[in-house]
C-alpha cells in the first residue's frame, strides 16, 4: 500500500489545496495535462531532470510566489503534476487477502480488509496507511493513547500483533510518518527527516543528517538527503545521487507556504530548489 498524504488533515494548513488565489489555482488545474516544452537551447529543460529559473534569491528571505510572477514554463511544469489523492487502488495478495483504502468521514479513512470495514484514525496511526502482506497487515499505531502534556508519542510498527519496531516522535503540525511502504521485501518508514528500512536506521548507515520525501519512483526508491555536516541537498534514486545539489529544497512547510512543498506525481517529482542565489522549479521524471 504505502500511500502517505502530503496534507496534514489536522486543519493547520499543510494540505496542497489552497484557500487564496483561486483564479491561479484554476489555471494550474487546467494545466494538469500540459507538458512543458523541451527547448534545445536550454539543456536543463530536457531529459529526466529539468530546471526552470523562477527568481533570484531575495535578501529578505521571501520565497517564490506560485500565484504571481513565475515564468510561463515553470508555471506549466508546476501545474502539470497531479496533487489530489483520490484513494488507493485495491490490492489482493497471492494468498488471497484483500485490502482497499477509501476516504471516510471528515478527515478519516476507511480500510476494507478481507471484507471487514475498519475506520482508520490517522492520528492513532501517525498518518500511515497499512501495508498488505501475504499473511496479514503491517501497520503503524500508538503504543498507548497519548496523555495531555506528553512531549513525544511512542509508536509501534506491527505485523499483526507482533511488534517489529518502536520509535518516538512528535509533530504538532503534521503527522510524524511521512512515508510507509514496502519495496523489494523490506518496509520503508520515514519519520520526519529519518528513514528506517526494515528496522535499520538508514540515516546512521548512510551518514545522512536528514532524509526526506521518501517514496517509490519509477520502480526504485527515491528521496532527498543532506549528508551529515553538509548543507547541500541531493535527490537519490535507488541509492544513487541524481542531478545537481541545492542549497535549500522547500519541504514540510506549513500554512500558506505549503503550496511550495515537494509535489509527487505518479511519474514525476516537482520541487523548488535554491542554488547559487537562484530559485528553480525542478521536475524529475521517472
Amino acid at each position: 500500500m504505502g500511500v502517505i498524504f502530503s496534507g496534514n488533515g489536522k486543519g493547520k494548513g499543510k494540505a496542497l489545496a489552497v484557500t487564496s488565489g483561486m483564479g491561479k489555482a484554476l489555471v494550474l488545474a487546467a494545466a494538469l495535462l500540459v507538458r512543458p516544452p523541451c527547448a534545445a537551447a536550454d539543456p536543463s529543460a530536457c531529459g529526466p531532470v529539468r530546471e526552470y529559473p523562477v527568481m533570484r534569491e531575495d535578501p529578505s528571505g521571501r520565497l517564490p510566489d506560485v500565484f504571481a510572477g513565475i515564468p510561463a514554463a515553470a508555471d506549466s511544469a508546476f501545474g502539470s503534476i497531479p496533487r489530489k489523492w483520490r484513494g488507493a487502488p485495491a490490492e489482493t495478495s497471492a494468498s488471497g487477502h484483500f485490502l482497499r483504502v477509501a476516504e471516510g468521514k471528515g478527515h478519516g479513512l476507511k480500510v476494507i480488509y478481507d471484507g471487514r470495514e475498519i475506520e482508520w484514525d490517522r492520528n492513532r496511526h501517525g498518518g500511515a496507511l497499512p501495508i498488505l502482506l501475504e499473511d496479514g497487515l503491517l501497520s503503524v499505531e500508538w503504543a498507548r493513547e497519548p496523555l495531555a502534556g506528553d512531549d513525544t508519542v511512542e509508536y509501534l510498527v506491527k505485523k499483526g500483533e507482533s511488534v517489529e519496531y518502536r520509535f518516538r516522535a512528535h509533530d504538532p503540525v503534521d503527522y510524524p510518518v511521512r512515508a510507509f511502504f514496502m519495496h523489494k521485501g523490506k518496509w520503508h518508514l520515514q519519520v520526519k527527516d529519518r528513514l528506517i528500512v526494515a528496522g535499520e536506521d538508514w540515516n546512521r548507515r548512510s551518514g545522512m543528517g536528514s532524509i526526506f520525501n521518501v517514496r517509490e519512483f519509477g520502480g526504485r526508491t527515491a528521496w532527498f538527503a543532506v549528508r551529515r555536516g553538509e548543507r547541500r541537498a541531493y535527490l537519490y534514486r535507488g541509492g544513487v545521487r541524481t542531478g545537481k545539489g541545492y542549497d535549500r529544497v522547500l519541504h514540510d512547510l506549513c500554512c500558506g507556504s505549503a503550496v511550495l512543498n515537494i509535489v509527487n506525481g505518479r511519474d514525476e517529482i516537482g520541487f523548488f530548489g535554491l542554488r547559487a542565489g537562484t530559485w528553480y522549479f525542478v521536475v524529475v521524471r521517472a
